[in-house]
């Protein structure tokens, strides 16, 4: 359900009281239920590898399956039906999902692999759980069937201001569960550096791990542009770190990986003025001050996660860089304002327009844009309203801004959104 809300902004600029009134579209957004623990399932069928499963799935129903697995064992999981279209998800002995899939086995087939951990325990405990796409049901068989293990490549170093070309081949190692072939380089960080990591490849679809002590802390897929990952973050301790550079959608290819040093940003920023008519071209940068992760606002499900803009973009988990601009208008005028990502193209969400004003607690947005970032803002009275530009995908992008007068008799922000035009 859409609906509309009105809402007034109280300013003061030089002792002038600005009245903006704008109109702000939401969506009534449902949380999504918590999938049920694997390893709490009523019915837990055991399976071992070479012996195949016959099985049945009721209309919208699961089947969870039990698997363990030596150190180092690697098996492929294949959940077939000439019937079904087949959904599996594998998870660990702590409920926590490792990987999915769907048409990864032959026509509609589920198919995984799997690499158990080379470390303690001797014995490793994993969940099957198999679905289907759509709501009908029927026979399938599993099938886990025991193939060569693969043992982890050496890592190679990589030092900051270095940019290596890196080769992923058919003897590379597969990520646990995930079935796609990696690479591990290795830096030395210390504790409050902050560093980008950028892998590039013109041959597959690249995703990345940034990792310290065993343990993932960071993760991209496509935060950089195109397919490209990226990653901004600073480190919280001293000591090794590994990033584990790997291919999504072929086994095979060629890649490039950087490692960058980045400087602090601004403590506060930049704050320009912008004026009706007026187009001002730049770029966000890494020295541009930082929106912490903990002050996104947005919604999120159960508290955790990025949080979701109502036009269904989503502010990212991490903290994203930003800039102000202060707007003064007349009393009953109407403008138009539009940021755009130049060159124009890519993926969306890549930039988040807001309007707001200054507040005891620093910049209160009101008005939020992201899909299509344009905004339309009438002055009931003579005063000012902050413009602030932030980026949703890794930390530089080059952008336009545009101020417009709209019409010669403005209209109400409320009845120009119920339109077309917003």
């Amino acid at each position: 359900m859409i609906r509309h809300r009105s809402i007034w902004l109280l300013a003061t600029a030089t002792a002038t009281i600005a009245s903006v009134q704008l109109s702000v579209q939401s969506e009534a957004q449902t949380a999504p239920a918590l999938a049920a623990r694997p390893s709490q399932s009523k019915e837990i069928i055991s399976v071992e590898t070479g012996r195949l499963v016959p099985e049945k799935l009721a209309p919208g129903g699961t089947r969870t399956f039990r698997l363990r697995l030596k150190s180092g064992q690697r098996v492929e999981i294949d959940a077939a039906s000439p019937q079904i279209d087949t959904r599996m998800t594998l998870y660990d002995d702590r409920d926590r999902e490792i990987a999915s899939n769907t048409d990864g086995g032959r026509n509609r087939d589920a198919r995984l692999h799997l690499q158990a951990p080379i470390s303690r325990p001797p014995v490793h405990v994993f969940y099957v759980v198999v679905g289907t796409e759509g709501k009908d049901g029927g026979a399938f068989e599993l099938l886990v069937r025991e193939i060569p293990a693969l043992t982890p490549p050496g890592p190679t170093p990589i030092a900051r201001g270095q940019e290596i070309n890196g080769l992923l081949t058919a003897a590379s190692a597969i990520l646990p569960g995930e079935g796609h072939s990696y690479a591990v380089h290795t830096f030395d960080g210390k504790a409050g550096d902050r560093i980008r990591i950028d892998l590039f490849s013109s041959e597959f679809d690249p995703e990345m791990e940034l990792r310290h002590g065993g343990e993932r802390i960071a993760s991209d897929d496509d935060g950089g542009e195109g397919t490209a990952s990226r990653l901004i973050s600073r480190l919280e301790k001293d000591g090794p770190y590994e990033i584990w550079a790997s291919a999504r959608d072929k086994p095979v290819g060629r890649y490039r990986l950087s490692l960058a040093q980045l400087p602090e940003p601004l403590d506060a920023p930049r704050l320009d003025t912008i004026a009706v008519g007026q187009v001002v071209q730049n770029v966000i940068d890494d020295t541009d001050a930082l929106i912490a992760r903990f002050n996104n606002g947005g919604t999120t499900s159960h508290g955790r996660g990025p949080a979701r803009l109502p036009d269904g973009c989503t502010l990212p988990s991490g903290d994203r860089a930003h800039r102000l601009f202060k707007l003064n208008g007349n009393a009953a005028q109407s403008v138009r304002i539009v940021l755009t990502r130049t060159p124009l193209g890519g993926k969306r969400c890549q930039i988040l327009l807001e309007v707001g004003v200054n507040s005891p607690i620093g910049f209160a947005p009101v008005l939020r844009r992201a899909l299509t970032p344009s905004a339309l803002v009438t002055f009931e009275q003579a005063g000012e309203v902050l413009i602030r530009i932030s980026t949703l995908s890794g930390i530089t992008t080059d952008y336009s801004i545009k101020v417009s007068e709209e019409g010669a008799n403005p209209v109400s922000a409320t009845a120009a959104t119920n339109g077309s035009r917003e």
